[in-house]
């Protein structure tokens, strides 16, 4: 049922089926009100042209596209608009409003999908996780982190530390200009060795044979991921949470992190 146009979330998952031309900017679905889910789930079973893109907002006026991830693929995947049949899951833990949005006209064809929340995580395969706490301060912007790797020689992995007391972590943006997959490796810690500490969280710096752009992005704004000790990082070959795997050669990989 609709609340003042508004539609609340659920797991139960709808269909959308058109076999019109679709304007470029037309809402197919929402604003839905997201309360507790952490993914939004679009599957795209017929799409003649054009394309369309999730989109979140915090306030039902502005609103952003998010990246989404292809859990079907054997590569990590980064999707901003869905032209094709795909599935694609989408982090929205932390926004209120959740809708599916036209980007590029469809000029012809039929086209529809399915939709839904779920509370797991948008990439599981992915991404490794302990247990964390949000951190609810926002009273200042988030400070701005940048490490380059370009190396014409493999290169072991370094533990850096960004913060040396309790951080909260905004956002991640990383970008790999080669065919080489690599992983940043986040650490809830001050100070420690590479392949005998745990790693908190791991991400993917994904190839750019696997997505095109060779980018992805990590948002966890407005509420940011709670560091409660410190936060540091480095950079591996492997997913492994104690991974100490070299970085091939030739690796050009920059990272932007947004911290407190």
């Amino acid at each position: 049922m609709s609340i003042n146009n508004v539609t609340p979330a659920s797991s139960v998952f709808s269909t959308y089926t058109n076999t019109s031309p679709i304007t470029q900017n037309t809402v197919l679905a929402g604003p839905i009100l997201n309360s507790s889910y952490a993914t939004f789930t679009l599957t795209m079973t017929a799409i003649t042209s054009g394309a369309i893109a999730v989109q979140v907002s915090n306030d039902n006026t502005t609103w952003v596209s998010l990246p989404g991830y292809d859990p079907t693929s054997t590569l990590w995947r980064s999707v901003t608009t869905i032209s094709a049949v795909r599935t694609a899951n989408f982090s929205v833990a932390g926004y209120q409003y959740v809708r599916i949005i036209c980007t590029t006209a469809i000029t012809s064809g039929t086209t529809t999908f399915t939709y839904g929340f779920s509370s797991v995580v948008a990439n599981p395969q992915y991404i490794y996780s302990r247990s964390m706490t949000v951190n609810q301060d926002e009273t200042q912007g988030y400070t701005p982190y940048q490490y380059l790797l370009n190396s014409a020689s493999v290169t072991a992995p370094t533990f850096t530390t960004i913060k040396a007391t309790r951080a909260s972590l905004g956002f991640i943006s990383v970008s790999n200009a080669s065919n080489n997959q690599a992983y940043l490796h986040l650490v809830n810690a001050a100070t420690g060795t590479v392949g005998s500490i745990d790693s908190t969280n791991v991400y993917a710096i994904p190839p750019i044979s696997s997505t095109s752009t060779g980018t992805a992005h990590y948002l966890f704004a407005p509420i940011g991921l709670n560091y409660s000790t410190a936060l540091s990082f480095y950079v591996s070959s492997g997913l492994a949470i104690r991974d100490a795997g070299s970085v091939a050669a030739n690796t050009p990989i920059t990272i932007n992190i947004g911290y407190i």
